[in-house]
């Protein structure tokens, strides 16, 4: 009843991890999260289509990230747009505030 599963890191370097099949969150991919090669393995994941988003799970599969890609639904694509412009609204501040800084 407690079958072990082994997930090897989507980034083909060799890392792994064994455990329960109970105790695995569902995702596209899973990277390891080893500070020499997590950025490294990242970058080896297939790249997202335009309008998808990205979503991360952290310890999907004990220290494995999970990664998937999805298209965002309606109330999603309404966070997003409310995001972009907190952004820009943000931005501005600091540029204004580094101009009146550089000013005085």
């Amino acid at each position: 009843m407690n079958e072990k599963i082994t997930i090897y890191c989507d980034g083909r370097c060799g890392r792994s991890v064994t455990l329960r099949k109970n105790k695995i969150q569902k995702c596209d991919y899973y990277i390891c999260d080893s500070k020499e090669s997590r950025d490294i393995c990242k970058s080896k994941l297939p790249k997202r289509k335009n309008g998808m988003i990205e979503i991360h799970t952290f310890n999907a599969v004990a220290h494995f990230q999970g990664i998937s890609y999805k298209y965002p639904n309606e109330k999603e694509k309404v966070n997003i747009t409310r995001a972009k412009k907190n952004l820009k609204i943000g931005l501005l501040k600091i540029s204004i505030n580094n101009r009146n800084y550089e000013n005085n």
